[in-house]
């Protein structure tokens, strides 16, 4: 089920990325790294719907009948053309960095009061606290790599080539993935507020979003915990809520 959830939300992301496309008026910024994102996310996580439905046919999965094995083949060919994922992903970053210092990286407000609350509370379950969860690990994650970077070359004069592709890879990484996640959630919210209008689709898309984000948080629990974001209590509730 968590695939399943993830498949929506990833094209609820897909979707929003080629209306970005079509019409980017004044966000004619945002287009490549969105679309850097973007097919870097689908393409990963066809891989991974590729490779459980291979485990869960077993050996039956190869018969031609079939076609798992054709969305591994595919998935690996898509991570791969018109441009590595993990490279794109770097581009992902640098324009985000780039952005943020015009002031034009745009990210979701979350209060400081909102975050404080969240670092005392047993249980972060709601919906509201695992969105903003989500939306903050991103922020954290800018500031963090701004601060790493300045240290490293101003500070220490390490070139900055050797700090970006060896130093600060798995941060680059993170905030990729971090940015993304946020990007995704951020429309498959817009779905329910403005587009789904069926009493009975929203009600499941409500269930679909509040379960990729329930597994989102349960994947990046060290980041929050070792920050202090939430408390051991919380990262344990979170646990059975799952």
């Amino acid at each position: 089920m968590p695939l399943l959830a993830r498949t929506i939300v990833l094209n609820c992301g897909h979707n929003a990325a080629k209306k970005l496309f079509s019409n980017p008026k004044d966000r004619e910024h945002e287009v490549i790294k969105t679309l850097c994102a973007m097919k870097a996310m689908m393409t990963w996580h066809a891989e991974k719907v590729g490779t459980v439905t291979r485990e869960r046919c077993g050996g039956a999965a190869y018969l031609v009948q079939n076609v798992c094995g054709e969305q591994i083949w595919g998935a690996h060919s898509g991570m791969t053309a018109e441009g590595d994922n993990s490279v794109l992903m770097q581009k992902v970053v640098k324009d985000i960095l780039s952005h943020g210092r015009k002031k034009i990286h745009r990210v979701p407000y979350v209060s400081p009061e909102s975050i404080r609350a969240i670092s005392k509370l047993p249980y972060i379950s709601s919906a509201v606290t695992l969105k903003n969860l989500i939306y903050l690990k991103e922020q954290v994650e800018i500031k963090e790599l701004v601060s790493k970077m300045k240290e490293m070359v101003f500070e220490k004069g390490e070139e900055f080539y050797s700090v970006w592709t060896k130093m600060v890879s798995d941060e680059i990484v993170n905030l990729s993935m971090s940015f993304s996640e946020r990007f995704v959630l951020e429309e498959a919210m817009k779905v329910i507020e403005i587009e789904c209008v069926h009493p009975g689709a929203l009600r499941i898309m409500g269930h679909v979003i509040y379960l990729h984000m329930i597994t989102v948080v349960k994947s990046n629990l060290a980041f929050y915990l070792e920050r202090e974001i939430i408390t051991r209590e919380a990262a344990k509730n979170l646990d059975a809520s799952y």
